[in-house]
């Protein structure tokens, strides 16, 4: 069982088993937990959920006779598996007991320790040697720094090095959460983390989300703190090898609005514009293109935005299949807003947690829809791992013992 609840942490180690980047760890981690934990073994579904689930199955058949009548490629179980991994994870945790909720924190801590290590050991070029052994892991991992092929930096035990700034961001924040340190020392880890992210695993994308989680928690004092440090560092910023560094140079030092966001269209390689694809094709599909359909909804969407492809060098030439990052811009996509309403009828105990901004909580809320809306990936349980660990501690915290909001279960 210790291994499995370890390796919720690693979704992209694969061993090579599957053509999929993430693993279904959640779901075997949840299966044994409810063979040794759950009363009478019978394994129970949150109410909230069931409504989605239904939508899922619906469209699941609906892409299966798409599939056999339209003689048309199907993706429907490795999408299947990817919404309902990280759903499952989420409700086994919220409901699992005191003594496995201790053994989640002890983990995070180990892991997030292994991954700084790790990191530093990469961008040093030191187990070099070990490049064979972390294919195998994760096939697109890497021993050693991507600076000189692309300027980005290591990719830890993750695909790519913005995957893995995402995971370990959000590591860092939940650990932030549950240590409850001092501000002081919150800000020498703030500060090492920013070196982190920057230099060691240079995402742009991983710098903007961790902008975001630490302007939630600072607001305006870190508007000011950032604004200040910019215009001292402009003039140095663009003789950095180094891509996150090269994507914020390129944003400031262009002011124009339009011209910025053809900047953030073209670097995001094809993220930003299938989110934008994504989420207007929900408006205009209700009920979505059909799950395991994204090879050809994907496409339709994207040509919806009417956005010319050539503007970015992804699409050079032309649209292809591109899956959406984010959890609800995959659901809006391929279940329409039918699906992302009832997502989002699932997240409602979270938002309520945006009522108290200045509890500790508010900016890990904020960190965790800002990494399923518009950031991540499909299938990442990482994100619902952490948010229901730290749901279940803000409860324990403030003496609502009772999980508000997700207390109704069936068998």
């Amino acid at each position: 069982m210790n291994v499995f609840r370890i390796l919720l942490f690693f979704p992209s180690i694969t061993f090579s088993l599957l053509s999929a980047e993430i693993f279904p760890w959640p779901i075997i981690y949840c299966f044994i937990y409810f063979l040794f934990h759950s009363s009478l073994c019978k394994i129970k579904l949150n109410k909230v959920f069931i409504p989605l689930i239904i939508v899922i199955f619906i469209s699941s058949v609906y892409g299966f006779y798409a599939m056999q009548f339209n003689n048309m490629d199907s993706d429907i179980v490795r999408s299947v598996t990817a919404y309902i991994s990280p759903l499952l994870v989420f409700d086994t945790i919220i409901f699992c007991s005191e003594k496995e909720l201790i053994k989640l924190k002890k983990s995070i801590n180990v892991v997030l320790y292994f991954l700084i290590i790790l990191g530093i050991l990469q961008i040093s070029g030191l187990i070099r040697i070990l490049t064979p052994v972390l294919k195998f892991m994760v096939p697109r991992a890497n021993s050693v720094s991507l600076v000189e092929m692309s300027g980005r930096g290591v990719t830890l035990l993750s695909s790519e090095p913005s995957r893995a700034a995402y995971e370990i961001i959000i590591l860092y924040a939940t650990w932030i959460y549950l240590n409850n340190f001092p501000k002081k020392l919150q800000y020498i880890f703030d500060i090492i983390i920013v070196f982190f992210i920057v230099f060691i695993i240079r995402s742009s994308e991983g710098c903007l989300l961790l902008l975001i989680y630490l302007f939630a928690r600072y607001r305006i004092k870190f508007a000011i703190a950032m604004t200040v440090l910019f215009v001292f560092l402009i003039p140095v910023l663009r003789n950095f090898n180094n891509r996150a560094i090269t994507v914020f140079y390129t944003i400031l030092a262009n002011v124009s609005f339009s011209d910025v966001y053809y900047i953030l269209l073209n670097q995001s390689g094809f993220r930003l514009i299938t989110l934008i694809a994504a989420y207007k094709y929900a408006i205009f599909h209700p009920l979505g293109g059909g799950v395991g359909l994204w090879k050809y909804s994907s496409v339709e969407a994207l040509n919806e935005t009417y956005i010319d492809p050539n503007l970015t060098y992804y699409f050079q030439g032309g649209y292809i299949p591109v899956r959406p990052i984010s959890f609800l811009s995959s659901i809006s996509l391929d279940m329409g807003m039918l699906g992302l309403i009832l997502a989002l009828y699932i997240l409602n105990p979270i938002f309520k947690l945006l009522k108290n901004m200045k509890d500790p909580i508010f900016c890990f809320v904020i960190l965790f829809l800002f990494s399923i809306t518009l950031s991540g990936s499909i299938g990442e349980p990482i994100p619902w791992i952490c948010m229901a660990i730290c749901y279940k501690v803000y409860k324990e915290r403030s003496g609502a013992f009772q999980i508000v909001g997700f207390s109704s279960r069936i068998a």
